[in-house]
């Protein structure tokens, strides 16, 4: 049997957090669990905007039905110092990000780094480009890695990894060796320089509608698979 692994954000969450009245996270997690997904993950930051007002719910309700939690972390990368804007620089995101989600524990999966922005067509627009993106990408995750206690993975989608590719001439940092690829793709999982291999597979089109507890409509919640056996996922869980 496939294992499954499903990922939530404030989006599916009922309203705007601050002030809620009814419950912060009303997925039915125990038809997850039936439905064979073992792993679920919540978005932790989003940049150095701000948090998932729902993570700690969300987790904890997630655990509470037995399924393994890890956090992934919208990055901004390669985005100049700028007053008025704190922790843009690869170390200070990297830190903020941990702060907020804790230590890495055995039994977790492992965190993720959300690499698909800013698009090709903005970089201009923020003052940017491919080798200061492939540059604060090598600082953020080495930093990342030093914090988590154990090496994070990379989200993505193959379009940013070919434009980054094109504008770094084929050539990466090497802290890209050896991590986790979780893809999002259409039909098919994606493997894409300088990745070797797959590890999850975000299945677009292929998601999940999940049940509520709270009686509102189900609500679609993307679902990947894991690329590997019951061995395979242990090791995927026990870290480093």
């Amino acid at each position: 049997m496939t294992i499954l692994v499903v990922d939530v954000s404030s989006a599916n969450a009922m309203g705007a957090a601050p002030g809620r009245s009814s419950l912060q996270d009303d997925l039915d997690w125990g038809w997850l669990c039936a439905q064979g997904v073992r792993g679920a993950y919540v978005e932790g930051y989003i940049g150095n905007d701000g948090p998932n007002l729902d993570y700690a719910q969300q987790r904890d309700d997630a655990r509470a039905a037995g399924i393994a939690v890890g956090t992934y972390d919208f990055c901004f990368p390669g985005l100049p110092d700028e007053a008025g804007h704190p922790a843009r620089d690869p170390v200070s995101q990297a830190r903020l990000h941990a702060e907020h989600d804790g230590i890495w524990m055995p039994g977790d999966l492992p965190t993720m780094a959300d690499l698909e922005w800013p698009a090709p067509e903005d970089l201009a627009r923020w003052s940017t480009s491919w080798p200061l993106i492939d540059t604060w990408n090598g600082i953020y995750l080495g930093e990342r890695d030093r914090l988590a206690g154990r090496r994070v993975g990379i989200y993505s989608y193959p379009w940013w990894w070919e434009s980054l590719a094109k504008g770094m001439s084929g050539t990466f940092d090497p802290v890209y060796a050896g991590r986790p690829l979780w893809c999002a793709a259409v039909g098919a999982p994606w493997v894409k320089p300088p990745f070797s291999d797959w590890t999850l597979w975000q299945r677009t089109g292929r998601e999940l509608m999940v049940p509520t507890r709270s009686g509102r409509p189900p609500v679609k919640t993307d679902c990947s698979a894991f690329n590997g056996d019951e061995d395979a996922w242990a090791a995927f869980l026990a870290g480093p």
